[in-house]
């Protein structure tokens, strides 16, 4: 329905026009389109697991039947080897297990009035170490007045532990290392929470597909980090917007309801 004033001479509201259209076919059409949709990711998802899954076992399994062909004849760095090859590919197993997990572990968060600046402390204590080694630094760009979410603690500190990792890793060949995170209350009184760094950035494909299930640029990465994030953020009435540029960093924007 729309509603729209009809002046008179004077300038004053005289009248109202209201146009209503009846959107009931085009809801039921979305709805048909959405499950559609849902059953093609859902396919795709379970395609994915399997091939995670997959590919580790199967790597398991040829290594086991060699060494137990070659028992006799294999010396023991030979088999030390294989042994070790083997182990590598459970602990992959087991960490994809472990993301799965975490994918489902926060599906009723606990959403409370949370101090943003508080829990970005606590961010700070967990990564300064592993920070400092690394020779990274840490730019705030905070209000001097608290501001306050509404956000889950646990679940929020998860997203951010998350994207502390990703920025670290797009640092490695960067030289004046530095990520930045900024705390903003913004004009529609929400909160906006900027995570920049000065890292390897990426190419607008790959931007594109952050969020999707099993995408992933790292030869250890399962592709389900950020899909994690997105959901537990969604979770809590939130959302996360990213950009960025080959070779110039990237930026993570997510929209906090202010408390």
């Amino acid at each position: 329905m729309q509603i729209s004033p009809v002046y008179n001479q004077e300038g004053r509201v005289a009248n109202q026009v209201i146009v209503k259209r009846d959107i009931t076919e085009d809801k039921r059409l979305e709805s048909i389109a959405e499950a559609a949709n849902l059953m093609d990711n859902i396919g795709f998802i379970f395609s994915s697991i399997r091939h995670e899954l997959g590919n580790p076992i199967n790597s398991i399994k040829v290594s086991l039947s060699v060494l137990e062909s070659n028992l006799e004849v294999y010396d023991t760095e030979a088999i030390a080897r294989f042994i070790h090859r083997g182990l590598s590919d459970i602990r992959r197993v087991e960490y994809l297990l472990k993301t799965l997990r975490n994918f489902s572990i926060f599906e009723r968060p606990d959403i409370k009035k949370t101090d943003m600046q508080a829990l970005l402390d606590k961010l700070i204590q967990l990564t300064e170490k592993d920070l400092a080694k690394r020779y990274i630094m840490l730019a705030l760009d905070l209000p001097k007045a608290p501001l306050y979410g509404l956000v889950d603690p646990r679940a929020f500190l998860q997203v951010l532990l998350n994207l502390t990792t990703n920025a670290i890793a797009a640092l490695d060949e960067t030289k004046n290392r530095t990520i930045t995170i900024s705390l903003i209350h913004n004009q529609k009184n929400q909160i906006t929470f900027v995570f920049e760094d000065n890292g390897c950035g990426m190419e607008e494909d790959t931007v594109r597909n952050l969020f999707r299930p099993f995408f992933t640029t790292k030869a250890e990465g399962t592709g389900l980090g950020l899909v994690i994030v997105k959901k537990m953020l969604a979770k809590m009435n939130c959302s996360i917007t990213a950009s960025s540029q080959k070779g110039q960093g990237t930026r993570m924007e997510i929209i906090i309801p202010t408390a």
